[in-house]
């Protein structure tokens, strides 16, 4: 009787990401897993490649991951995988599997694995619980069977910082054209400067005159924040006016932006708005300072937890596998090999090692 895949013994990689709500809104935004040493493959170094935000060559819809090595094999290095988000009851939210030889290419993988927009917005109770994403490999060797059953645990963290304050400005009904009024933001760990905030009003369309707020960045670790901007009644309600996302490197260090409100309308509901002549502003920030943690935390040998159920069809789609329109057009960079997912056989594709930029 042959042996069943789910029967057969194999290498099973669980890598975790956590606060994924702060990783920033880019294309081509690589995420490399902790490294980790499969013993009866060749004692190969790999690793899981993460697009979370899509790729320029492939989707900008979709998900794309891969699993690659750290170098090319000089060996044969046949390989049966699976990759998988996985739930937090452990089902399968989406999954593919596929047969590699990995001593001809870089990494093999699904560049169109999941909906962007499903996992960050309407399904993410099921793909981002606790704000995490949890991606499973099972690795098998093909034409052979593993002596025992391993489990790698790995986590991957995105530093967040979260800072909120009332910025109370005063004699805000006589305050000049184009005079700026400073906070300066710091870190509640040690107390460095992370950024600088110039609000002043200016000349817009139609001589509206309208409030400004110029930022310009402290720390160079922050690579991306995010603020929620509320204007606080005479009643003490917070109105919420502004949902903001900025991204920094080397290159762009400064942003700016229109508060909702313009002076005019300010003015006219001064008893709403300015009690006292006082503008109260509550800023909620959050600074991602990207990657702060990679590591494997355990490894279990020879038991391996029964296979996960898959999760119900009406809840996440599954078929994410690129239209033959995109393999058609990329044929330089991918190869056509088999892939065979809950009883249908799709496309998937190899590629070579790709050099972008690792968050």
């Amino acid at each position: 009787m042959p042996i069943q895949r789910n029967e057969k013994k194999c290498y099973c990689f669980t890598w975790r990401i956590e606060n994924m709500s702060y990783i920033p809104e880019k294309l081509d935004l690589e995420i490399l897993s902790p490294a980790f040493v499969v013993d009866e493959i060749e004692r190969k170094k790999w690793e899981i490649s993460l697009f979370p935000r899509g790729r320029v060559e492939e989707s900008d819809k979709s998900i794309a991951v891969y699993l690659q090595q750290n170098e090319v094999a000089n060996v044969d290095c046949r390989s049966e995988f699976e990759i998988a988000f996985v739930g937090e009851d452990g089902s399968i939210l989406v999954s593919g599997t596929s047969k590699a030889n990995f001593a001809r290419q870089f990494g093999y993988g699904f560049p169109e694995f999941a909906l962007i927009k499903e996992v960050f917005e309407t399904k993410r109770s099921l793909f981002l619980p606790k704000d995490a994403l949890t991606i499973r490999c099972r690795i098998w060797k093909i034409g052979e069977t593993m002596s025992q059953d391993v489990q790698c645990f790995a986590v991957t963290r995105i530093g967040v910082q979260k800072i909120s304050y009332l910025w109370n400005l005063e004699n805000f009904s006589t305050l000049a054209l184009e005079k700026k009024c400073n906070y300066l933001i710091k870190s509640p760990m040690n107390d460095a400067s992370f950024m600088s905030v110039d609000l002043f009003v200016t000349e817009g369309k139609n001589s509206d005159k309208v409030i400004c707020c110029a930022l310009s960045l402290q720390d160079e670790a922050i690579k991306y924040c995010t603020l929620r901007l509320s204007l606080v009644d005479a009643s003490g309600n917070r109105i919420l006016c502004n949902q903001e996302k900025f991204w920094y490197d080397e290159e762009h260090k400064g942003a700016a932006f229109t508060f909702f409100f313009n002076k005019k309308l300010l003015l006219e509901n001064k008893k709403l708005f300015l009690p006292n002549d006082i503008l109260s502003l509550q800023w909620e920030w959050a600074f991602s300072e990207g990657i702060v943690h990679k590591k494997v935390e355990e490894i279990q040998h020879g038991h391996i937890k029964p296979e996960a159920k898959h999760c119900d069809d009406k809840k996440v789609t599954k078929d994410k596998i690129p239209r033959s329109s995109f393999k058609n057009n990329l044929r330089y960079f991918y190869r056509e090999i088999p892939l065979r997912r809950l009883g249908r056989e799709l496309p998937t594709y190899t590629f070579g090692r790709y050099f972008g930029n690792n968050y």
